[in-house]
Order: structure tokens, then C-alpha cells, then sequence
């Protein structure tokens, strides 16, 4: 088994490819039966290699505003030039080799990624992603006062401090707090509802031990923000 194992990585895993090792049949067939019963349960799968785009998509998919998929980068790299690197074919064929699992699943979502592109009209997509990417930068501008950026690396939000306008806008608090937010959240139901884990609820014991949980104020806050925000969205009186 430590053959097959090595074969898929921790994306397979998650989304529960091991226990499709049980099954009979070739690996090949396991990992075909894998992605056709994800695709079945997926509607919508976001690239992180394309991930504004893929934010205008499911928008469009659901008939949100520009508003409903504003989010702020946690980290922000100045320096590009490792996009540039190349890797030898030795090691892109051991990185193949090592994450055959994860390597499918990427392709057949890129593919059905492509179909979802050229569906909606490539041209289109380039200019609502554009037209997205300047709403959101005007937005995060609108609401932070953010300190000058260097030649290095660094992390957004803890030196932005809100403008006049983000401290009476409640959607820019929410999305100042939202990854912080979804980050317990998603933690919290990772570990307690992780079926397949019989440790679950001694790891959301040593989870908790490092995160302090929400107190009846924070949870009301939060409250109040994501009324304000589903009531009333965000107006966008940028300066």
C-alpha cells in the first residue's frame, strides 16, 4: 500500500480518496471512479491559478454583485521572479509521479474550468476579471489606510487601520475579519464533522487549545456585520 499511497497527496486526501483504496479494481479505475463522483457533488470547483476568474464565474453562476466577492490577500509578494523559475523534467516527473491523484483531479477541473471559460465568452471574462480587480482594489483602498509597500514580502492587515469610511462601513470590518472568521470556522467543521477521523474530537480539543473561541460579543458583532452587509451590501462611494 505504501506504493499507492505515495501516490496521491493531501488535497486526494481531504476530499476522501482513501477510502476509495478499499474498492476493487486498478488504481486507475479508483481515481476515474474518484473525480466522476466529485464532479457529481461539485457544482462549482475555484482554481486558485485563476482564481479571480473564477470568482467572476461563480458570481456570474449565482447572480451575485462585484461586492458579494471582495476579499483581502492575507499575504502580498512584491517579487514576482519566481514564477520565472524552471523546474527539470527529472523533477516535474517526480512530482507526477508522487501526486498522481492530485495531478488528475487538477485536470479534469481545469478542463471543465476551460468549458465554464469559453461558455461565458473569453473576451467577456477578461473584462468583467479587469473591471472586478479595480472595484476591489477601490473598495480595500476605500476602507484601509495601508502603510507604504517596499521591495519585500509582507502580510497584509495587521498595520491597515480603517479609513473615516471603513469605520462607518460595516463590509469593510467584515472583510477585514472574514478570513479570521472563516479560518475557525472551517477549522472547527473540518475536525468535528471529519467522519473518517476516530480522533476527531480530541484534535478539535488541541485545535481549540490554541484558538480562543468567540465570545458572545464577538459572535454578536459579527452578527450585526453580516446583517448589515445581506441588508444593505456595500455602497460604493469610493474616494
Amino acid at each position: 500500500s505504501s506504493g499507492i499511497n505515495a501516490e496521491y497527496g493531501g488535497l486526494s486526501k481531504d476530499l476522501g480518496f482513501q477510502e476509495y483504496l478499499d474498492r476493487p479494481g486498478t488504481l486507475q479505475s479508483k481515481i476515474d471512479d474518484f473525480i466522476e463522483d466529485l464532479a457529481q457533488e461539485m457544482d462549482f470547483v475555484l482554481l486558485t491559478d485563476f482564481f479571480d476568474e473564477s470568482l467572476v464565474l461563480l458570481k456570474e453562476q449565482m447572480g451575485w454583485e462585484f461586492q458579494d466577492i471582495f476579499f483581502m490577500k492575507r499575504f502580498y509578494t512584491v517579487d514576482r521572479s519566481r514564477k520565472d523559475s524552471t523546474l527539470s523534467q527529472k523533477t516535474i516527473e517526480l512530482i507526477y509521479k508522487f501526486n498522481t491523484v492530485d495531478v488528475q483531479l487538477y485536470n479534469f477541473f481545469y478542463q471543465t474550468f476551460k468549458m465554464k471559460v469559453k461558455a461565458y465568452g473569453v473576451d467577456l471574462l477578461k473584462q468583467k476579471t479587469a473591471e472586478f480587480r479595480q472595484k476591489r482594489i477601490d473598495f480595500e483602498n476605500s476602507c484601509f489606510n495601508k502603510p507604504e509597500e517596499d521591495d519585500k514580502s509582507q502580510t497584509f492587515n495587521k498595520e491597515w487601520t480603517l479609513t473615516d469610511f471603513g469605520q462607518e462601513e460595516k463590509s469593510c470590518t467584515l472583510l477585514h475579519m472574514r478570513d479570521i472568521l472563516l479560518d475557525f470556522l472551517i477549522s472547527e467543521l473540518q475536525v468535528t464533522k471529519d467522519f473518517t477521523s476516530p480522533d476527531a474530537e480530541e484534535m478539535m480539543k488541541i485545535w481549540s487549545g490554541k484558538h480562543s473561541p468567540m465570545s458572545p460579543e464577538d459572535k454578536e458583532l459579527v452578527t450585526s456585520i453580516q446583517k448589515a452587509y445581506d441588508d444593505h451590501g456595500v455602497e460604493m462611494n469610493v474616494r
